[in-house]
């Protein structure tokens, strides 16, 4: 009968289902859904910055295409 815990204690160990050899590999697998990398990072600022861009050129074409209709409503 001992032969029988020593072969499930070995088996146990061989599976990787000990506290040292599965503890990393589990934080490695959350993690690794979680990271973002530098390009992602630099990729969303620039999407953002070209969005910011582009609502305040929005605004100021509205604000000139009022100001030349009132320039020419002047005339």
């Amino acid at each position: 009968m001992g032969e029988l815990e020593e072969q499930s204690s070995s088996s146990e160990k061989i599976d990787g289902s000990d506290e040292k050899g599965s503890r990393p590999r589990k934080r490695t697998a959350l993690n690794a859904g979680r990271k973002t990398t530098k390009r992602e990072k630099l990729e969303a600022m620039t999407d953002k910055i070209a969005a910011n861009i582009e609502n305040v050129d929005t605004d100021y074409a509205e604000k000139y295409e009022y100001l030349s209709k009132w320039m020419e409503f002047e005339k």
